[in-house]
């Protein structure tokens, strides 16, 4: 989506709020790789129609999909099981018709691993590295993005997505794409950072998931609620977690830390002079940061099932 767009890319519709200028981006990176590739930090924007919030701008999600490919399989690659999976698979036990799975974006396919034998396992995922990886745990991979699934080929009793649609400039074809994956009565289950959590709220544009070149687009369950009536779907299921353990010591300090970059920022929109800031208690410190604190501490994400319309 480029500067002069004016549309929002889910709805359409041209409601739009601008809410000011995104963090710094991690300067040089992508998914924590050096890259050539240039970014912008650009604005985020609200629809107030399906409540989408985005980075405007953003490069095109062709280009995007060609960074993922050459990534190492070591990015996203966990060791431990993620504090968030024991809730991932109570919830497939509970809202898949049968015991087929597809991870959306599976990497080296470290949550299919982790998953009970029982469980008939395919993935989608455009890295080549993590391609290889998932392929030598014996599980199926049926195509590089969602572009790749056909209508009616597959009959999966879930469609997982987890740290996937926020790397998308255009969510609502992403879902219908996995919607036709499923077999009748099937679900999808994604996990995603949501803005109508107190984190985002408090910090808003200031907040450090926005940081990160590859995180284009934001969700709330609003978001959610409006996108499963397009698909004429429900959302049957929505809890907000953390996507890390939670340490309540590094919680307070990661909180600190960042209230008082944020403070620093207002403080510069505000036309405080530099030499004051400097010498301000606390802020002085922050005004050098080159980039927003990461506060992964905090319930700041969700994870939400659509399921069948009720």
């Amino acid at each position: 989506m480029t500067a002069a767009s004016q549309l929002c890319p889910a709805c359409g519709h041209p409601s739009l709020d601008d809410l000011g200028a995104l963090p710094p981006l991690r300067s040089g990176t992508f998914g924590g790789q050096p890259t050539h590739a240039a970014f912008e930090a650009g604005h985020l924007m609200r629809c107030r129609t399906c409540d989408l919030q985005f980075r405007n701008p953003s490069l095109p999600e062709s280009e995007l999909t060609k960074l993922y490919e050459d990534l190492p399989d070591t990015v996203w690659h966990s060791t431990e099981p993620r504090p968030y999976w024991p809730l991932a698979l109570r919830l497939l036990e509970r809202h898949a018709v049968n015991p087929s799975v597809l991870d959306v974006g599976c990497f080296c396919g470290d949550l299919l691993h982790w998953l009970p034998a029982k469980w008939s396992k395919s993935g989608i995922e455009p890295a080549l590295a993590a391609r290889k990886a998932a392929e030598s745990r014996s599980i199926q991979l049926v195509g590089r993005t969602a572009e790749d699934l056909s209508a009616g080929e597959h009959e999966f009793g879930a469609v997982l997505a987890f740290d996937v649609i926020e790397h998308l400039t255009n969510p609502l074809p992403f879902l219908k794409q996995l919607q036709s994956a499923l077999a009748p009565g099937g679900s999808l289950i994604l996990f995603t950072g949501a803005t109508d959590t107190w984190p985002y709220r408090l910090f808003r544009r200031h907040y450090w998931y926005g940081s990160f070149p590859e995180h284009v687009t934001f969700y709330s369950r609003d978001w959610f609620v409006w996108a499963a009536g397009q698909l004429g779907m429900s959302v049957t299921s929505c809890h907000y977690l953390s996507s890390e353990s939670r340490r309540p010591l590094l919680w307070l300090k990661q909180l600190a830390q960042l209230s008082i970059y944020t403070l620093t920022q207002k403080l510069r929109e505000w036309r405080v002079p530099e030499p004051v800031l400097h010498r301000l208690p606390l802020v002085g410190r922050a005004a050098n940061w080159t980039s927003v604190p990461w506060s992964k501490q905090a319930a700041d994400h969700l994870m939400v099932v659509l399921g069948p319309h009720i």
